[in-house]
């Protein structure tokens, strides 16, 4: 009688560490801390390859290629740029960031001042959210403070600095697009 006491007993043990193992499991692979901030590699979405239009401005978004010019920003205020799609992250179906190296860098001055708006590094973010089949909201990254260039040097400091988390940090404003 002794001994099926214990027995039941380490089968009870038995089948809540098994419990607590496969619990362990299971939330060992969450992100119990928060979103993940890092910029993983994405495709661009189809639906993002187009011409957009907006009010006195718009993007043209083409499908990557190497070295190909396949994204442009067109301005009725003389503020184009143009450039190659460098590096693409998707923060879902319909939102994301694609960063760009210029290949036609902006001659822009910063909004009020006499200091130009290129700062001489090569990569620039512009983030997207919103994405339907006719429509979609992009922001190119602007410093908030005095509206000057928040472009980086390289394209890993470009994909570690604009993440999903500093969209606040260099989006005032989103411009509604569409291909109409």
């Amino acid at each position: 009688m002794f001994s099926s006491i214990l027995m039941v007993r380490a089968k009870r043990i038995l089948l809540v560490s098994f419990v607590l193992l496969i619990v362990a499991a299971l939330l060992g692979g969450c992100n119990i801390g928060g979103e993940d901030d890092t910029n993983h590699e994405g495709t661009l979405p189809d639906g993002l390859r187009k011409t957009w239009n907006g009010s006195g401005d718009g993007y043209i978004i083409g499908s990557p290629g190497p070295g190909d010019v396949n994204f442009q920003y067109t301005s009725d205020f003389d503020s184009a740029f143009a450039g190659t799609i460098s590096f693409v992250s998707n923060y879902g179906a319909d939102s994301g960031v694609i960063i760009v190296k210029y290949t036609d860098p902006p001659t822009y001055l910063i909004w009020g001042t006499d200091q130009p708006f290129y700062n001489g590094n090569d990569y620039t973010a512009i983030y997207y959210q919103n994405l339907t089949n006719n429509t979609v909201q992009l922001a190119t990254a602007i410093s908030l403070d005095d509206f000057s260039s928040v472009n980086t040097a390289t394209l890993e400091e470009a994909k570690a600095k604009f993440t999903r988390s500093q969209i606040g940090n260099y989006v005032g404003f989103w411009g509604t697009y569409s291909t109409n």
